[in-house]
């Protein structure tokens, strides 16, 4: 009998490509402030630097272009947020706006770059720094469209602690934390993609993981990517100057265990876990452009089953789409009387809450259901899903159950409005931070994971 497998070759695609990376240093005195608990609005220094990192690709042989910006700031609040983004570098590529995409680290120590913060304290700064970040990046992506190669991005699955499970139940007070929970399991996947040119050298790296960002938090005053900046620095040691597209996964309950903190030393930390990780998935990887093929048994001391490296290339098939999911809301609050709380209200910390309030209700308006959009990508053999909310971590377990046959690469915090958090039915009733800060019925979370696993199948045939 034959065997059963003869080849085997690594996850991932080919394409004409093009990298880069890009600073993006905010001005001083722009508004910092991402936590309630926080004294202060304007930030006194940098920690690590923010940055673009890009990834510009179409089919060999041509087609449009694809893009992928990686941006080091926290959620998108309102519509125009990222859309405005989306459209100026769609243009630029002459490509549907669908197919750029952009993926927000959810970094809670940079900057503000909402539109509807321009009144807060450095909110003047808002709106010309959002004209830098439109036009360096709209510079590069033209740049990069001229200066293509042959590449191919492969994947490889690992694993990394860093990410634990942050629903920490206090049965005194009848509800949960938002912090390390040391009994609850997490999921720890981290998948490492590799991007290499036609001579084998490495062009890039990408790092798809759930954790939340949030080391640094409200007595930090420092602009930082948190964790994912040292994470970048660890992987530069090793292939210096190389983009690194970090894509944060569904990491609705996921956080480090060291976290809340001013010390930026906790942050690199982190952001060296990850890293060493990803540099020991690297090194298990096949060579550039190789997979495996089956060459039978050498008789020794046991019959040796014998696999050897040979040529291969990635498929080269690049697929994308978009669609939506209903979702039901909870009853809102009307904006008038959330309005005329804020009005009334001296406590810094509420004003803070009803300030987002306000917002996702503005944008949701008095509508009974909201449409929650998906994108994907059909890259080869890899799967990529983009959604602009935080969903726990369940939901890109259930896609991966879904589709055994791909490797699913899932973003959230991507593309569009987040929505807040996609959480699950079995926590509607609890008093828990992702719960009452969503506006998201109890069913939000099942109805994401069957909404997009048969809006997959469908789009996939």
């Amino acid at each position: 009998m034959s065997h059963p497998i003869t080849a085997t070759a690594p996850a991932g695609f080919s394409a004409e490509m093009a990298t880069g990376v890009i600073e993006l240093p905010p001005p001083a005195g722009i508004n910092a402030r991402n936590w309630g608990a926080a004294q202060h609005d304007l930030a006194t220094g940098q920690h690590h630097r923010l940055e673009a990192n890009l990834l510009l690709f179409r089919p060999l042989g041509g087609g449009p272009w694809h893009a992928l910006v990686c941006l080091d700031y926290c959620l998108a609040r309102e519509p125009d947020n990222l859309e405005a983004f989306r459209e100026a570098w769609a243009r630029e590529l002459d490509t549907p706006r669908e197919n750029v995409w952009i993926a927000l680290s959810h970094t809670h120590a940079s900057v503000s770059i909402a539109p509807t913060q321009t009144e807060r304290p450095g909110g003047e700064w808002i709106t010309p720094y959002r004209e830098q970040i439109r036009e360096r990046v709209a510079a590069t992506l033209r740049e990069l469209s001229s200066q293509t190669f042959r590449g191919e991005l492969t994947w490889e699955k690992g694993h990394c602690t860093l990410a634990t499970n942050r629903d920490y139940w206090l049965p005194e007070e009848n509800r949960f934390a938002c912090g390390y929970n040391p009994g609850a399991p997490a999921d720890t996947t981290l998948l490492v993609g590799r991007l290499c040119d036609e001579t084998g050298q490495i062009r890039a790296l990408t790092v798809n993981y759930a954790c939340h960002p949030t080391t640094l938090a409200w007595q930090n005053t420092l602009v930082s990517p948190d964790y994912i900046g040292a994470l970048r620095e660890t992987l530069r040691a090793r292939h210096p100057g190389r983009p690194v597209c970090f894509l944060q996964g569904a990491s609705g309950e996921l956080a480090p265990r060291r976290q809340y903190t001013g010390e930026i030393a906790v942050a690199d930390a982190n952001g060296r876990c990850v890293g060493y990780a990803a540099l020991s998935v690297l090194e298990g990887m096949l060579p550039p452009w190789s997979g495996l093929r089956w060459a039978g048994v050498v008789e020794s001391g046991a019959p040796l089953g014998v696999w050897e490296t040979v040529a291969n290339q990635p498929p080269g098939v690049v697929r994308s789409g978009v669609f939506s999911i209903s979702i039901p809301l909870k009853p809102l609050v009307p904006l008038e009387e959330l309005e005329a709380r804020l009005a009334q209200c001296e406590d810094r910390v509420l004003q803070e809450r009803l300030r987002r309030q306000i917002v996702r209700t503005r944008h949701q308006g008095e509508r009974g259901s909201v449409e929650a959009e998906i994108w994907w990508w059909a890259l080869g053999s890899t799967l990529w899903v983009a959604q602009g909310s935080e969903a726990y971590s369940e939901f890109q377990a259930h896609l991966r159950e879904a589709f055994p046959e791909w490797t699913v690469i899932v973003v959230t915090l991507a593309n569009a409005v987040s929505l807040t958090y996609f959480y699950p039915e079995a926590m509607a009733r609890e008093d828990a931070y992702e719960v009452w800060v969503s506006s998201l019925g109890p069913e939000c979370l099942t109805r994401l994971k069957t909404g997009t696993v048969r809006g997959l199948r469908e789009a996939l045939g």
